[in-house]
């Protein structure tokens, strides 16, 4: 069951479709749902609710509150003894003016200390936009509005570059959607590996230029038909015990051609990296 976070909003937390509120009551224990907003603590999943404000500040070094969105609340938190009605968004970028209900992890930061007194400000870090319908994280999976079950995360590492941020995708398959974000990098631990989702992606049948891109191997293994090189494995699913029936599911990441094939090996049809589906997936700002 997926966790039930401190919702500080003037509306109710996410629930599935059947209208059951999400979480059990060893959860709400675990996660501070119920609790004051006087509790609030860092490193704490909440939902929040605001009018975005973009502000570029100008000062030396760290002497000034960072640029970026800000989400003005409309009634304060109290994180220990900090009070603060303004929240500003860590890897996020929104129109000023949304109305924006907003799920993530509450990071305290703080600016200034030299030229200026130093001071404390709230952040939120590993963003989902819920009224733009993104999955959200709970520190472990990521969670549909729409579902009870944990969604399948693929993370797609960036070929010789170990401390780069990996791509992300949540895969929605009930909606056919791909959620793509941004997992990993030199991140401080108080602001977890999730960094948001910058784009959706189709997860669409192949086309004949997706079939055309790659090509099998004598081992029946899935390489790039232009570079050769071989596809790497981003997961699988199937039975612990094999079975000569059973179905498997792999999914490849075409590096050449940045995309995610969906492979289907046995069943009773018999199949062999049979083509499912294509996600072509986007970098960040294309």
């Amino acid at each position: 069951m997926p966790f039930k976070p401190e919702d500080t909003s003037q509306q109710s937390p996410p629930v599935p479709s059947n209208g059951t509120p999400r979480g059990t009551a060893e959860e709400t224990r675990h996660t501070g749902v119920g609790k004051s907003a006087k509790e609030l603590k860092p490193g704490q999943f909440l939902i929040l609710e605001g009018v975005i404000e973009n502000r570029h500040p100008v000062a030396i070094g760290g002497e000034a509150p960072p640029s970026g969105s800000w989400l003005v609340l409309s009634s304060p938190l109290h994180i220990g003894k900090f009070l603060t009605r303004e929240v500003y968004l860590l890897h996020k970028l929104l129109p000023a003016g949304k109305k924006a209900l907003l799920h993530g992890r509450l990071v305290l930061r703080e600016y200034g200390g030299v030229e200026t007194p130093r001071r404390a400000y709230a952040a939120l870090s590993g963003i989902s936009d819920l009224g733009d319908d993104e999955p959200f994280f709970d520190g472990e999976k990521f969670w549909s509005r729409e579902s009870d079950e944990p969604l399948r995360m693929l993370v797609i590492g960036e070929a010789h570059l170990v401390d780069a941020p990996s791509r992300l995708l949540v895969l929605e398959d009930a909606r056919l959607i791909a959620h793509v974000g941004t997992w990993g990098g030199l991140l401080p631990a108080s602001e977890g590996p999730f960094q948001g989702f910058y784009a959706k992606a189709a997860i669409e049948p192949p086309s004949q230029a997706d079939k055309a891109a790659i090509r099998f191997d004598e081992q029946h293994k899935p390489v790039d038909a232009t570079t050769c090189e071989p596809l790497r494995e981003l997961g699988h699913t199937g039975p612990e015990t094999p079975h000569p029936d059973a179905m498997y599911t792999t999914w490849y990441w075409n590096e050449h051609t940045e995309s995610v094939y969906v492979m289907l090996t046995g069943g009773i049809a018999g199949f062999q990296n049979y083509i499912q589906w294509v996600i072509h997936v986007p970098r960040r700002g294309t």
